[in-house]
């Protein structure tokens, strides 16, 4: 013999191959390890991103409410501006059809009251 039993050399294939497959495991499990790690790293940049266009989105809506809340504002101020605006002209023209109702009031009381007094040139003539 060499020097080595047949069941020692037998043991030490055996352990060998044990050896060889857990090797293989390791390597499996590396990988496995590996591609959860890539996928958790991915979740995590898609996340961020999620993160990043709602944060732009809520921003952008803040953005539109002051906006609209500017407009709001601006338009009160002019339809307030309007409705002054058509009050005073309304109160312009009844104060001139006011005085223009005064005048011809006036101009027909003055003509139904020389109508009703004699003139002076026939008053005199008839003395």
């Amino acid at each position: 013999m060499n020097g080595k039993s047949p069941v020692g050399l037998r043991a030490f294939k055996r352990s060998g191959r044990e050896v060889d497959h857990l090797k293989e495991l390791l390597n499996e499990k590396d990988e496995q390890i590996s591609r959860a790690s890539e996928e958790r790293r991915a979740r995590t940049k898609a996340h961020l991103d999620v993160l990043a266009q709602i944060t732009d989105v809520h921003s952008a809506v803040k953005l539109s409410q002051m906006k609209c809340v500017s407009l709001q504002v601006k338009l009160q101020q002019q339809l307030a501006e309007r409705d002054e605006s058509h009050q005073e002209s309304s109160q312009r023209q009844l104060r001139a059809s006011g005085e223009s109702s005064q005048r011809e009031q006036r101009a027909s009381g003055e003509s139904s009251l020389r109508e009703k007094r004699p003139s002076r040139k026939s008053s005199l003539t008839a003395c």
